[in-house]
């Protein structure tokens, strides 16, 4: 859902909130969801604690709708975490001018196998910029949907 600039991504995962949160900050299971989908993650590195830092290179080798060809980095910094209830870090695309954007990531255990997750996402200058944000965002869930399913 986007509200003017800022996005809103609500998912509920068959897994336990302990899988599900591991998940985020798990370099290596990052690494195999954490891009949108048809995408690969060659690149990954994340330091897990508030004030650490992260690397995300997304490379894309055939252009699809809304995902041109090429690789894509973002980098940020965590701001808070909360485990299995909350994260919140910066997120920054490299070469763009805008200032970073917030990702705040809440967690909520629904039954022992059933985790909701709330992404949201501010600080984009315009609706436009927040709508191309939601469709990675969503597509990046479904990945993390499969992954979750191993």
């Amino acid at each position: 859902m986007i509200d003017g600039t800022k996005l809103v991504v609500r998912r509920t995962f068959n897994a336990p909130i302990e899988k599900v949160f591991a998940a985020w900050v798990n370099d290596d299971e990052m690494k195999q969801w954490k891009s949108p989908e048809g995408m690969t993650t060659p690149v990954l590195e994340a330091e897990a604690v508030v004030g650490g830092k992260y690397h995300i290179q997304m490379r894309n080798d055939i252009a699809t709708e809304g995902h041109p060809a090429g690789s894509f980095d973002v980098r940020g910094e965590y701001k808070e975490i909360d485990p299995n209830k909350k994260l919140v870090f910066s997120w920054k695309w490299d070469g763009d001018q805008r200032d970073a954007t917030l990702v705040t990531v809440e967690f909520s255990k629904i039954t022992d196998s059933k985790t909701e997750v709330v992404l949201t996402h501010t600080g984009f200058g315009d609706a436009k910029v927040a709508a191309e944000h939601d469709l990675g965002w969503e597509s990046t869930f479904n990945n993390l949907r499969k992954f979750l399913a191993k």
